[in-house]
C-alpha cells in the first residue's frame, strides 16, 4: 500500500485471494479507513465456509474443502496448493445437466496439477454419475489416466483419499464447498464432508 504499508489477512492464502483481498482494501481505504485499521480487522477475518476450508488430519495430512466447481477457480486454487506438497490429491465430480462441455477441461486442469486424481459424484441429479465422471476423464492427457481412480460414492471417495495420503499430503475436495447435501435422482440428501473428515480426524 501506500509509503511501503503491507496488508496481511492471515486466514488467507493464494494470489486470487490477494487480488480480491486488494480490491476490498481499495474500497475501505476509499472510505477513509487506514491501513492500520484494515489490519486490525482483517486479524479477526476468519476462514469462509467451503471456500479453501483448512483440516488438519492424522498423520500430517491436510484437507482442504473448496467450493471450485469450473476450469478456471480449479485453476486458481490448485495452482496455489501445488507448491505446498509432494502428494496433491484431487477429488471432485460435476454437476449433473450443467454446462457439460466443462467436464473434460476440469479433468485437463485437475491433470495438470494432481499426483493422483479421484473422480466421484457431485450433485449428479438425473444424470447416471458414472457418465458424467467419464465425460470428465477423457479431458486427462493419457499420460496421466493412470493417476486416476473412479468412486462414485463420494464419502467413500474421500476415505479412498486419505487412504493413499502420506504424510505432508494434501487433500483438495472441490465441488461441495459450504453444501450439506447432494442431489441425486432428484433427491437431495444429506451429505456433510466435514462430518467425513471429522471421523477421519478421530
Amino acid at each position: 500500500m501506500r509509503n511501503g504499508e503491507r496488508i496481511t489477512c492471515p486466514s488467507l492464502i493464494g494470489l486470487y485471494n490477494a487480488q480480491n483481498l486488494l480490491g476490498v482494501v481499495l474500497v475501505a481505504e476509499r472510505y477513509g479507513l487506514s491501513v492500520a485499521q484494515i489490519n486490525e480487522a482483517l486479524k479477526t477475518f476468519g476462514p469462509i465456509p467451503g471456500r479453501m476450508e483448512k483440516y488438519n488430519l492424522p498423520n500430517n495430512v491436510t484437507a482442504i474443502i473448496d467450493y471450485a466447481h469450473n476450469p478456471s477457480s480449479y485453476e486458481a486454487l490448485l495452482s496455489t496448493l501445488r507448491p505446498l506438497t509432494n502428494n496433491l490429491i484431487v477429488l471432485f465430480g460435476a454437476s449433473g445437466t450443467r454446462d457439460k462441455g466443462k467436464r473434460p477441461l476440469m479433468g485437463a486442469v485437475a491433470a495438470q496439477f494432481a499426483d493422483c486424481i479421484i473422480l466421484t459424484s457431485d450433485n449428479p441429479g438425473p444424470e447416471d454419475p458414472l457418465h458424467i465422471i467419464e465425460c470428465i476423464k477423457v479431458g486427462v492427457p493419457a499420460e496421466k489416466q493412470n493417476s486416476v481412480i473412479i468412486e462414485p460414492d463420494r464419502a467413500i471417495a474421500i476415505k479412498k483419499a486419505y487412504a493413499l495420503a502420506t504424510p505432508g499430503a494434501i487433500i483438495a475436495l472441490l465441488g461441495k464447498g459450504p453444501d450439506e447435501y447432494q442431489v441425486i435422482q432428484g433427491q437431495k440428501n444429506k451429505f456433510s464432508e466435514r462430518t467425513i473428515l471429522k471421523e477421519l480426524a478421530v
